[in-house]
């Protein structure tokens, strides 16, 4: 991959001396996967809470606007129904796919600027 290339460029690191995780991790930065997580979360976090174009705003759904009793996924949001391999990789379904597994204090931030913070954390230690 070419972004760990460029990282033990940067940080004068040879390709045996240490793993790209922890060279990630000193210079607090992330990969282009956890990158991705990170842009799909904050566009989920201001879908849910109406920050964003009005045109994503019922782009997804909680699973506690199926029903009205309380069960553990009541606060995940739905997959939606996909029929191709190829609709694996649109956001309606990635969204839920990265949101569900973040932990609850990331999903419960206040703000925009808090999530964020507290997402760029997560996926830097995950």
């Amino acid at each position: 991959m070419q972004q760990n290339k460029a990282i033990r460029i940067l940080g004068n690191y040879d390709r045996r001396s240490a793993s790209t995780v922890s060279i990630y991790k000193k210079f607090d930065i992330l990969d282009v996967g956890k990158i991705r997580d990170m842009q799909i979360g904050i566009l989920v976090y201001q879908c849910l809470h109406n920050l964003g174009p009005d045109i994503f705003n019922d782009f997804f759904s909680l699973g506690s606007s199926y029903h009205d009793y309380d069960t553990r996924n009541s606060n995940n949001l739905v997959h939606e129904f996909r029929n191709t391999s190829r609709s694996a990789h649109v956001i309606r379904y990635m969204g839920p796919s990265v949101w569900n597994p973040f932990p609850q204090q990331v999903k419960e931030s206040e703000s925009l600027p808090q999530l964020k913070r507290r997402l760029k954390a997560h996926l830097l230690n995950n």
